[in-house]
């Protein structure tokens, strides 16, 4: 996530402040989309930061389950290649 986060902050802001500076001037017309500039880049980090936190909040109770799962499936693949 770290990098997707560099990525979105390096191509996302100069977007951004370009999209806020035609709109304070007055030069972006309703066509371009401007808007576009300005909720997208804001949107894509705020994504990039809740994503990872979601996910952890969702699996937190889950990590002897899927401890218990890998080691479970390890020792059925080595048994399995005995044979």
């Amino acid at each position: 996530m770290r990098i997707w986060l560099g990525v979105v902050i390096l191509l996302g802001v100069p977007g951004f402040v370009a999209a806020l500076i035609s709109i304070a001037k007055g030069t972006a017309t309703r066509e371009e989309g401007a808007w576009v500039g300005l909720v997208v880049p804001p949107a894509l980090i705020l994504f990039g930061i809740v994503l990872p936190k979601f996910g952890r909040l969702l699996g937190q109770g889950d990590e002897q389950d899927i401890l218990r799962y890998v080691q479970n499936t390890l020792v059925a693949r080595l048994d399995h290649g005995n044979f």
